[in-house]
């Protein structure tokens, strides 16, 4: 009989040469169909998923799961090792997977060659021909455009055994999940529905742990009052009572035995010490129960970083074509097009369509003669964030916070923190992680005069904490917006007009310009 159940017990996990445990007493429990797990960059999702299919062994615990497991890791550099039984099944589920992830038979032979993004499709087709009892996805839909990222939430959805996904997609774990795990501080919370029900829920905890903070420490503050008021008294009745000029011994037995209810040193006031000494450490106990609480469910906040930018006096920003480009081997054909100041357009279209080299185009013709000298993603009025830094652009990301002056530098690293970013990591590393560099671009973008905001993929290697936080930040950006994103939610919340790039016939891309 096939256990359907995955039981995590008390687990705790450390890396060699870590000072703290990245988690500890670690619990849960799912059952079958999608469960989403969700937690900051480097809280140890990937780890879980990890510990659970046995990959790692955890320092302390326990892990039931079924026997017959397969995690699907980021990393597609290699051929899936059931891929030869995948591809050369030849029946109708093999065939059936293939044409709903629109993988083609020849891809089997020439996997050096094939995408990131048709990599993982061969990757997730194989597990699921595979049928585990328990699938793990480490963010299964990096690279993948919105056609494929429709067509695997489709091949998914048809998974019926348990299956536990770590993703900042919000729109995949919406429509995929049926529950989702909170990692934050080694700790996790379940909660039902997909992200946004589960946010919503998390946000109502926060309010509620907002409330019983609030009473717990009026509470306390009343008893510290209280405990002092009596104290008071009681030093103003010595004081008194020394002045004039009367020995203890001398005192009446009406006045020790008010002195001794009030300082507590008879059983009555003693006691009554006692019991309020110990209300207010209980209250105080209760005040740290509801910090703990709300920083537990406090996930999705505003980021209080203000992107404000400049609303440019011209009547447009630009304006180009009509004309063509040339992408690879296919000609793209674009209208005429212009953005005005304030406006906020997404470029979409599938991967390899040519919204990269669009923007590239409107970058150089436009901006190019503006450029930063020393750090290029920086104009006289627009900032441009690409789709990738590559290693010497986030050395140069490191640099640029070194070159500030300290109050600049104190703003900018103030801008960073708002993004969901520990300051000590920016502030001393010589080269920065993938999420930082992006946020220190933008962070820097804040304290611009900026009147163009041209962003490529901004979200890519951000946790989904940090892609909320930058969500509101553009919410608040008065400037124009060009944007290419794959995150649906992302792009929605943020734009209200579109440039569609598709494939008209073979060989030929048309864009179109849709309010």
């Amino acid at each position: 009989m096939v256990f359907n159940q995955l039981q995590i017990s008390a687990l705790s996990f450390s890396w060699p040469g870590m000072v703290e445990p990245l988690f500890t007493d670690l619990s849960f429990s799912i059952g079958a169909g999608w469960t989403g797990l969700v937690g900051a960059n480097g809280s140890g999702k990937s780890t879980i998923l990890s510990i659970i299919t046995g990959e790692n062994q955890p320092d302390s615990g326990s892990v039931k799961a079924p026997s017959r497991m397969l995690l699907c890791r980021q990393d597609t550099a290699r051929l899936p090792d059931q891929a030869d039984s995948f591809f050369y099944a030849f029946d109708e589920r093999s065939e059936e997977i293939m044409r709903r992830l629109d993988i083609q038979y020849e891809w089997f032979f020439r996997w050096d060659s094939l995408s990131f993004g048709e990599r993982k499709r061969v990757q997730i087709g194989t597990a699921l021909y595979t049928a585990p009892d328990l699938l793990a996805l480490d963010e299964p839909t990096n690279h993948l455009d919105e056609v494929s990222r429709d067509r695997l939430l489709s091949a998914l959805a048809d998974y019926e055994g348990i299956g536990i996904i770590v993703s900042h997609d919000r729109y995949l774990l919406d429509c995929l999940c049926e529950r989702t795990l909170f990692l934050r501080n080694g700790t996790v919370v379940l909660r039902p529905g997909g992200i946004t029900v589960g946010l919503e829920e998390a946000a109502r905890e926060a309010e509620e742990a907002k409330r019983a903070l609030r009473t717990a420490q009026s509470r306390m503050h009343s008893l510290q009052r209280d405990l002092e008021r009596r104290r008071g008294v009681a030093r103003e009745q010595q004081k008194r009572r020394s002045k004039a000029g009367l020995p203890i011994k001398d005192h009446d037995a009406r006045f020790k035995k008010n002195l001794a209810r009030l300082t507590g040193k008879d059983g009555t006031g003693g006691k009554l010490l006692r019991q309020l000494d110990g209300t207010l450490a209980a209250a105080s106990r209760t005040e740290e129960t509801a910090k703990a609480r709300l920083d537990d469910a406090t996930m999705r906040k505003a980021s209080g970083l203000t992107l404000g930018g400049e609303l440019s006096g011209k009547d447009r920003l630009f304006m180009f074509g009509p004309d063509e480009l040339q992408v690879g081997n296919r000609q793209l054909s674009y209208p005429e097009l212009e953005l005005r100041p304030g406006e906020r357009v997404a470029i979409t279209g599938a991967n390899g369509n040519g919204k990269s080299t669009l923007i590239h185009l409107l970058v150089e013709h436009f901006f190019l003669p503006n450029q930063d000298e020393r750090f290029p993603w920086f104009y006289r009025n627009a900032v441009f964030l690409p789709q990738e830094l590559s290693e010497a652009d986030r050395r140069l990301c490191a640099d640029l916070v070194a070159s500030l002056d300290p109050s600049e530098r104190g703003m900018l690293i103030s801008a960073v923190h708002r993004l969901g970013s520990e300051v000590e990591g920016v502030l001393h590393s010589s080269l920065l992680s993938p999420g930082e560099a992006r946020k220190v671009i933008i962070a820097r973008a804040s304290l611009m005069e900026t009147e163009v905001l041209i962003l490529d993929e901004p979200t890519n290697h951000l946790d989904i904490e940090s892609i909320l936080l930058l969500e509101d930040a553009l919410k608040k950006f008065s400037g124009a917006l060009l944007l290419v994103s794959h995150d649906r939610r992302f792009r929605e919340a943020l734009t209200d007009r579109e440039w569609k790039i598709y494939q008209e016939a073979p060989g030929r891309l048309v864009l179109s310009d849709e309010p």
